[in-house]
C-alpha cells in the first residue's frame, strides 16, 4: 500500500496492508472500527470509510476464508438523512454501534484482532489502545460533494460511486468528479455486458488471477486490479472463459455485481 507521508500513530513506522492482516488468525474473529473524528461534516468520507472497510471483509472472508465482525461505529454516528440509503446501495456491510457477540455456527478460536481506520486528514496522531492498528483512509474531494453525489447518481446503478472510489488506494484522497462518475458509469454497463457475453464460453484455466489476488491480499491495491482488468478485457489473446472466471472472482471484492444484467438506461 501506496504511503502519503501522513503520520497517523505517533512514533510508530508505516505499517503495510499485510502488517496489519499479521495481526489477524484464522479463525479469530477481525473487528473493524472506524474513528470519524475529524470529519465532521463530511459525510462522504465517512462513506469512503465504510467502502475500505467492505473491502478488508471481503478479502478476509472472500479470499482467505476468515471471518469478520461487523464494523463498528462509535454510537452516535450517522450519515445524514440524504445519504443513509447509499451504504446498502454500494453493498456496504452493516454498520452496529456495538461489538456483536460471536455468530450463529462460528465461534472465534482465539481474541479478535482489531483494525481501525482513521482520516489522514486528522489534526493530531491517533493513541494506540492495547494491540490496536491503524489503517490510513484519505478523505474525498471535491468539499461538499454530498450535496449533489445523490442528483448525480439518478439514474445511474449506485455501484458506479463504489467503482470510482476504488480507484484509489486507501490512503490516497479520492476525487468524485461529473467525469469520473461518468466514465465508471460506462465501464460498469460495458464489464456487465461482456461478463453476460463471457459466461457460455468453454471454462479456461488462467495465470492472470493470482498477481490479480495478491495485489488485494497483499496491498488492498484496488487501482492496480481494475488497470489489469481492463487490459485483460480488451486482450484478444485470453480465452474468454478466462475473463469470465476472472471478472467473476474478483466481483467478490470489488462487490460491483457484474453478473447482474442492466436494466435501466442502458437496456441491453
Amino acid at each position: 500500500m501506496h504511503s502519503t507521508g501522513a503520520t497517523v500513530v505517533a512514533g510508530d513506522p508505516p505499517l503495510t496492508w499485510t502488517d496489519r492482516l499479521g495481526d489477524y488468525l484464522p479463525g479469530a474473529d477481525l473487528v473493524i472500527k472506524i474513528d470519524p473524528r475529524d470529519l465532521d461534516h463530511r459525510p462522504v468520507d465517512c462513506l469512503r470509510f465504510l467502502l475500505v472497510a467492505d473491502v478488508l471483509r471481503r478479502v478476509i472472508e472472500e479470499l482467505l476464508g476468515g471471518h469478520v465482525a461487523p464494523v463498528i461505529l462509535p454510537p452516535g454516528a450517522a450519515l445524514p438523512r440524504r445519504l443513509q440509503h447509499l451504504p446498502a446501495a454500494l453493498h456496504l456491510l452493516p454498520t452496529p454501534t456495538r461489538q456483536p457477540s460471536s455468530t450463529p455456527g462460528h465461534e472465534p478460536s482465539g481474541p479478535p484482532a482489531c483494525i481501525t481506520l482513521v482520516s489522514t486528514d486528522r489534526s493530531r496522531p491517533a493513541e494506540r489502545s492495547g494491540d490496536e492498528r491503524f489503517l490510513p483512509v484519505g478523505g474525498v474531494l471535491p468539499r461538499g460533494v454530498e450535496h449533489d453525489l445523490v442528483q448525480k447518481l439518478v439514474g445511474r446503478d449506485p455501484l458506479t460511486a463504489r467503482l470510482a472510489l476504488l480507484r484509489f488506494t486507501p490512503p490516497q484522497t479520492a476525487v468524485l468528479s461529473p467525469a469520473r462518475l461518468h466514465r465508471a458509469g460506462e465501464t460498469l454497463d460495458r464489464w456487465r455486458f461482456k461478463v453476460a457475453s463471457w459466461k457460455d464460453a468453454p471454462p479456461a484455466t488462467t495465470g492472470q488471477l493470482d498477481p490479480l489476488l495478491g495485489l488485494l491480499v497483499n496491498s488492498c491495491d484496488t487501482p492496480s486490479v481494475l488497470r489489469l482488468l481492463h487490459r485483460i478485457e480488451t486482450d484478444h489473446g485470453i480465452p474468454s472463459g478466462a475473463k469470465y472466471q476472472t471478472f467473476v472472482h474478483l466481483d467478490r471484492v470489488l462487490g460491483l455485481d457484474l453478473t447482474r444484467r442492466q436494466f435501466g438506461p442502458n437496456v441491453w
